[in-house]
Order: C-alpha cells, then structure tokens, then sequence
C-alpha cells in the first residue's frame, strides 16, 4: 500500500504584469491588451471596461491560458474608450491590477 499524501496548496491569485497604462489607437484599428496573473488554480482574467461589460464578439475577443490573459478589440470605435481593469479571479479569491488600462481611440483623418 502507498502511503504518500497528496496536498494541493490553494494559491489566491496575485497580479504579475499589470496591462500598459496608457493605450492609442486609431479609428477602426486594433487594440491589444494584455494581462497576467499567479495562483492556483490558474487564474482567470476578466475584462471590464469603465466598471462595465466589453464590447461583444467577435469584435472583442479575450483569451485566457495559465493566468495570461489578453483582450482584444477590433474596429475600434470611439466607444472603445475608456479604462480597461484586469480582473484576476480563481477559486481562492479575486484581485485587480493597479493602474487600469486607458485606452484613447481618435479619429486620425
């Protein structure tokens, strides 16, 4: 008989890379934002933009693998602007990172 203990050591989540502070894009671009967390289990990072929901697919579109999370938003439009929070929850607790991401979307023409 195998006496060996199994211990899973639950990890709350903890903020790693913080999004850039400070994005611009140009109408009708791509905006890419990119956060990442630890804990265990791995995270999962949750988009909001201005403490609201993100725009819908497939115009955005956030990915989630091992605590890296990525959001990302096509055709931007001036709506687009605003501060992005990363949002890094798992089953221990949930954490934001500190600063959010501003994104400023202009019209260049």
């Amino acid at each position: 008989m195998n006496d060996e203990l199994l211990f899973l050591i639950i990890e709350q989540p903890r903020i790693i890379k913080s999004p850039t502070r400070t994005i611009n894009a140009t109408l009708g671009g791509t905006v890419r934002i990119e956060c990442e967390a630890s804990g265990f289990p791995a995270p999962f990072i949750n988009w909001r933009l201005n403490w609201g929901h993100v725009c819908e697919e497939p115009r955005c579109f956030s990915s989630n693998e091992n605590g890296k999370g990525v959001l990302t938003i096509t055709d931007a439009r001036i709506t687009d602007s605003g501060a992005y929070s990363c949002e890094a929850l798992n089953s221990k607790g949930r954490v934001f990172a500190i600063p959010d991401a501003f994104v400023t979307v202009y019209d260049d023409s």
